[in-house]
């Protein structure tokens, strides 16, 4: 490569912000003027993750919940914070479209300021979103199959203290977790729940208040 030439006609341009220039719109000899953008830089310290969230699951969603953001393109897991949920489905998807921010690492082991990468996350990217929508530290958990709807009731069937019978027992349930259900009210730790079959418990209660007088 020669070295160019000393010149006057060079001006030197200054951005706006500190990132990486990822468009330049120009060639040698055009003429420039202020209206047109020439040179678009971007700023990939923070990035958006944009989440298509099934309709389902949507009112779950709430301002300020952790997201972690993983790709199968460097298998790593990057935090981030709803900051934005659409109000309205996607026409094509019938998503619920969400936005979270996320601050982007660096691949450097150096955090050195004024460092520009690379970067870990790319833009148009795609990858999976998991959503902490709640947290349970102390609760009362039962198998799921020990849930039963009887009317407008939740229902589960605690052992009586002869160990050979059961008895009703409506509750309020709250989150499903793999499998098992968090009892808000009406079931107290080292209570005893009948877990399997307990829909033939149901069938036997719905069979007696069918035969009562």
């Amino acid at each position: 490569m020669q070295p160019m030439p000393k010149t006057a006609n060079l001006i030197p341009m200054f951005a706006p912000l500190d990132g990486i220039v990822t468009q330049i719109d120009i060639v040698v000899g055009e003429r420039v003027t202020p209206e047109r953008h020439r040179i678009e830089i971007a700023d990939v310290r923070a990035m958006w993750l944009r989440m298509a969230v099934r309709k389902e699951d949507a009112g779950r969603l709430a301002l300020g919940q952790t997201v972690r953001y993983s790709s199968a393109a460097h298998g790593q897991s990057v935090p981030g914070q709803i900051d934005w949920i659409s109000t309205g489905l996607d026409e094509r998807t019938r998503t619920v479209q969400a936005r979270a921010s996320a601050i982007n690492p660096s691949l450097h082991s150096s955090s050195k300021p004024g460092h520009t990468g690379p970067w870990l996350l790319r833009a148009n990217e795609y990858g999976n979103a998991q959503v902490t929508v709640g947290s349970i530290s102390r609760a009362v958990m039962v198998p799921a199959s020990a849930i039963q709807r009887l009317d407008d009731q939740t229902l589960v069937f605690l052992a009586r203290p002869d160990g050979k019978s059961f008895e009703p027992r409506k509750v309020h349930i709250g989150e499903n977790r793999n499998g098992w259900t968090q009892i808000r009210r009406g079931v107290n730790p080292g209570d005893r729940v009948a877990a399997a079959n307990s829909f033939v418990l149901k069938s036997e209660l719905m069979k007696d208040s069918l035969e009562a007088p």
